[in-house]
């Protein structure tokens, strides 16, 4: 019954990145002589990204090419996506020490599944080392929960809410030092939503929520493959250049342990649906990880790498984007 399920998660995820990719195909050419068919209607216009907390709904604009022309006097703005991964994500906390020690001003950031966390610290709170000493107050019982019959089962983000309080109190999303989102898939109507206001602590569990570690939370799970829904949001606030931090491993592959097929399915689907979403990014920072995206034990590994990873690549990626060093 749990694989079932989990195929159905990824069917729903797959339906919703349909959405953007959706175009009107050219009809086949008619038949000598046979009466032409009426003109088609107008393509249905793009995805609707509904923000949270709001009745407003901002239809998706078409994104600029990934190169875009600059009068040589306006310096680029950097935008920072935290890209999805599990536990990997604790790597994204060495790319922002990384990030942090070169002083490259980031005008917009936002995070994918475990990616929003460590942006969401960030964004809140800007220096170095304040996503890994957050991250590392975690648990490995705040990922996993046993139950003597049931065995091991999804955790529920609610029971996440003292931590959270703990970090954010009743920080908004909006009055963030640096501007921040994070998105969610409404499972009943497929909807995407741009977590960008509203108190931060309670935000954060929608945009979390995806297996293997957590089961739906009200309904919503992370919007984990919505890079371009994402890269759309931080170009809205300002960003002019965009980062995407890759956590997943250069072919997309999320490392699962034996026995997590469903969940396996889930990841293969949002590797290659990110994978086809390249080119809404400027450039990309890949971080070479092996680990298991639950290897809670290779966490503090997992930071040195995506420390070891930026300082590596960063200056480059970055001068090719147009920032001086």
């Amino acid at each position: 019954m749990r694989i079932v399920s989990l195929v159905s998660l990824a069917l729903i995820l797959i339906s919703c990145q349909s959405l953007q990719r959706r175009s009107g195909a050219p009809p086949p050419p008619s038949a000598p002589g046979a009466a032409q068919p009426p003109a088609p209607p107008a393509p249905p216009p793009g995805p609707v990204v509904k923000e949270f907390g709001t009745e407003k709904e901002v239809p998706a604009t078409p994104l600029p090419p990934p190169e875009v022309s600059r009068p040589a006097a306006e310096a680029p703005k950097l935008g920072v996506i935290l890209g999805p991964g599990g536990l990997r994500a604790y790597a994204h906390a060495g790319v922002l020490q990384e990030l942090h020690r070169l002083r490259v001003p980031i005008a917009a950031i936002g995070g994918l599944e475990m990616g929003a966390l460590p942006a969401a610290l960030y964004a809140v709170k800007p220096q170095g080392f304040e996503a890994e000493w957050q991250m590392m107050k975690l648990k490995e019982e705040d990922f996993s929960k046993h139950g003597f019959l049931t065995g091991k089962q999804l955790k529920d983000l609610s029971e996440w809410q003292d931590y959270l309080q703990t970090l954010f109190g009743t920080a908004r999303i909006e009055d963030a030092r640096i501007p921040f989102g994070c998105l969610t898939v409404n499972l009943q109507n497929q909807q995407v939503l741009m977590m960008n206001r509203g108190v931060m602590a309670q935000a954060l569990p929608y945009c979390l929520s995806f297996p293997p570690f957590f089961r739906a939370f009200d309904r919503h799970v992370a919007g984990a493959s919505q890079l371009t829904a994402m890269a759309r949001y931080l170009r809205q606030k300002g960003a002019t250049s965009i980062l995407y931090v890759n956590v997943l491993g250069e072919k997309g592959r999320a490392v699962l342990p034996v026995g997590a097929e469903g969940n396996a399915v889930v990841w293969n689907v949002t590797s290659s649906s990110l994978d086809l979403q390249a080119s809404s990014v400027q450039e990309t920072l890949q971080v070479p990880l092996v680990e298991e995206i639950t290897a809670f034990s290779r966490r503090r590994e997992m930071v040195q790498k995506g420390k070891e990873s930026a300082a590596k690549l960063l200056p480059s990626i970055l001068q090719k984007m147009g920032f001086d060093l």
